[in-house]
């Protein structure tokens, strides 16, 4: 094949391109390292704004090493992304510490070298063992200089004519070479970091579209196609995206569509819920209005509405209808009736955990303080009601209470504690001059406005609480 055509081919090449095709056969090697070809390998490089040739390698050496895929120079180990800029080279761990020569051990490896030669060697501070003030050469290197300049000195030597000015002059261009690249090595490192970036987010992002092309072919939705830190290797394997490597991995990208499709759903029905709740929350607030004061620690919470069935059906209709305000009033004119039978069977379930009455005239039971009730279940948000002006409610009150809701109690007599789901409250004294208060302590300590419980009342010795004394719960 003519020249001509081979260069006009090799001169669309992106760098990876240009470098894989000179790999290609011998021929070809030949074709694209010969001086006449320097011209294609500097457009290549100028169309991705790598860095300028360092000294010492041609243009193909420099491309083929920042663009020669992960393997190692020596040896032709995979996975070696990393390249030592100080070196220019590419190597494995094993490959370094076989051929790294550290300063300190220098006289000792070559007894027979000039020491001076250390300063006209390329070197990395970055060794195969120890990350520190070494200075780090590369074996060869190290033998090439070497033997240099052993050549220039062997003139000296014998007095050939204008040696001394020639060995000046090298060891001069091998000092400054040196300099230049320790100076610019960390711009070459941290350009081609940037560099394999973007490569790797480009590439990522074009299998991506690949991807969800072809599940918008099989009727998924773009929203569910998504996925975790773990989950990208089994998409993103290095290998080029094929209809093959499709087959390959479209069971276990149509799983997780698939899974990422069943948690959206019930996201977006538990919003849509939630968003149904909030309406009706203040049309319950209306209604509670209508109780006696005294009365609202006994009602249900919003939440606890939620469980009646003619709120259910509302609560629970199909995202397809629309729910307002006035969606409820049905509902809420059956609160006279069901809300006062909630009301009683909740108050007969607690109080079949008390003990049996001892004689004598009883007032209602949970009016007194005489047991202490601890919650082993999930403690149901509660509605507020109202708020004084300092943030604080308390029986003083009764409109600023909030109901609480006991979805799970069961008697207890032998603790002075009252635990509402990861909730304690402890009692104190009631010989200060605050009133009995039981202080509420999340997991992380914080503490918050107080809360009341009007229908609870607890008994400790008469030392420590008077009997009828109403709690404060701060929570």
């Amino acid at each position: 094949m003519p020249l001509d055509i081979i260069f006009e081919v090799a001169s669309h090449l992106p760098p990876r391109g240009l470098v894989a095709l000179s790999r290609t056969s011998e021929v070809l090697c030949r074709t694209l390292y010969s001086p006449s070809a320097s011209s294609i390998w500097k457009a290549a490089r100028s169309a991705v704004g790598a860095p300028d040739c360092s000294p010492g390698l041609s243009e193909p050496q420099w491309m083929s090493l920042i663009f020669g895929g992960p393997i190692c120079q020596q040896c032709n180990t995979a996975n070696v992304d990393k390249i030592d800029f100080s070196l220019r080279r590419r190597v494995c761990f094993d490959c370094k510490k076989q051929n790294m020569v550290p300063d300190v051990a220098f006289g000792e490896l070559f007894p027979h070298y000039d020491t001076s030669i250390m300063d006209m060697v390329p070197y990395t501070r970055s060794g195969s063992w120890v990350l520190g003030c070494f200075k780090f050469f590369w074996k060869s290197d190290v033998e090439r200089i070497a033997s240099e300049w052993a050549t220039l000195q062997k003139d000296i030597h014998i007095s050939t004519k204008g040696a001394q000015a020639k060995a000046a002059a090298y060891r001069k261009q091998r000092i400054d070479e040196v300099e230049w690249i320790t100076e610019h090595a960390n711009v070459w490192d941290n350009w081609h970091h940037r560099f394999s970036v973007d490569e790797a987010y480009k590439k990522q992002k074009a299998r991506d579209e690949a991807i969800l092309e072809r599940l918008l072919a099989l009727g998924y939705d773009c929203r569910d196609y998504h996925y975790s830190d773990s989950e990208e290797r089994i998409i993103h394997e290095d290998v080029e995206f094929t209809d093959q490597f499709w087959a390959h991995i479209q069971p276990k990208v149509v799983m997780l569509v698939e899974s990422n499709r069943v948690r959206r759903l019930e996201q977006e029905r538990a919003d849509l819920r939630l968003e149904r709740i909030r309406v009706l929350k203040p049309l319950y607030q209306e209604y509670a209005k209508s109780w006696a004061p005294t009365q609202w620690c006994y009602l249900p919470s919003v939440y606890e509405l939620v469980n009646f069935p003619v709120v259910n059906d509302i609560v629970d209709a199909d995202s397809s209808v629309s729910v307002s305000s006035s969606s409820f009033l049905p509902a809420i004119a059956q609160f006279p009736t069901l809300i006062p039978e909630w009301i009683s069977a909740k108050k007969a379930r607690i109080t079949a955990m008390l003990d049996p009455p001892s004689p004598g005239p009883v007032n209602d039971p949970l009016d007194l303080a005489i047991s202490v009730f601890k919650c082993t279940g999930h403690l149901k948000t509660w509605c507020p009601i109202g708020r004084s002006s300092r943030g604080r409610r308390s029986l003083r009150t009764p409109a600023e209470s909030r109901i609480i809701s006991f979805p799970r109690v069961e008697r207890s007599n032998e603790t002075q504690r009252v635990a509402f789901w990861r909730k304690h409250y402890v009692a104190a004294s009631p010989r200060s001059r605050a009133r009995p208060v039981v202080d509420y302590r999340c997991g992380d300590g914080r503490t918050g406005p107080p809360l009341c419980l009007p229908g609870l009342r607890a008994t400790w010795p008469a030392t420590s609480l008077e009997k009828g004394v109403p709690l404060e719960i701060r929570g």
